[in-house]
């Protein structure tokens, strides 16, 4: 169990936290690649984050997951290095992200039409506010419901509701309802819908 990985690496182990690393590297590089793109910058960051994590290790409580715990430290990295970005990247999403991998018989006038889509979404998503795009990038890309999101950026369930909603908006009206859907791996036309709360959009 990772809390008893936590505590033996808290005690000096250094092979407990190597299965720390290993276990949650991909979910972090994933995260930190759809916030950033594919920049040079990722693999620096996803290091900075197991360290900062294993410095907060002391500060860790067992009622959050390991993967949030993660994740938050994951975005808040990036926020930082989004703050201080004199210039835009430009990139297209990996295959991991867009969930696209070209058959043996694809077309290939097809894959350079996929691959112009995907690279005309990252455009837009890089466009977003950081705040924004963070939840773009944990519900829509990774994958995280609407209650883990808010947990990870530890702001309230229909904070998370309010952004998504302004930024699918924006998205929706450069790129159209069937682009966005088709393209950020939604199941559902519009993924608020999966969650209900009673609470109130709030105005972010």
């Amino acid at each position: 169990m990772d809390v008893v990985l936590i505590g033996e690496t808290m005690g000096g182990s250094e092979r407990a936290f190597r299965i720390l690393v290993e276990r949650y590297q991909d979910s972090i590089v994933h995260t930190v690649t759809g916030m950033l793109g594919e920049t040079q910058e990722v693999d620096d960051t996803v290091q900075e984050v197991f360290i900062r994590f294993h410095a907060a290790l002391s500060t860790f409580r067992a009622e959050a997951s390991v993967k949030t715990f993660l994740t938050r430290i994951a975005i808040n990295r990036s926020l930082d290095i989004l703050r201080r970005r004199k210039r835009r990247y430009l990139v297209s999403w990996d295959k991991e992200v867009s969930g696209d991998v070209e058959s043996p018989d694809a077309n290939p006038d097809e894959s350079v039409i996929e691959s112009e889509e995907r690279l005309r979404l990252r455009r837009m998503v890089d466009r977003l506010s950081p705040r924004h795009r963070a939840v773009v990038v944990l519900r829509i890309i990774d994958g995280l419901s609407t209650k883990e999101t808010a947990e990870v950026l530890a702001i309230p369930y229909g904070t998370v509701l309010s952004r998504l909603k302004r930024a699918l908006t924006k998205l929706k009206e450069h790129l159209g309802d069937e682009f966005v859907a088709a393209n950020a791996g939604q199941v559902e036309t519009d993924p608020i819908k999966r969650d209900h709360s009673n609470e109130a959009f709030k105005s972010e």
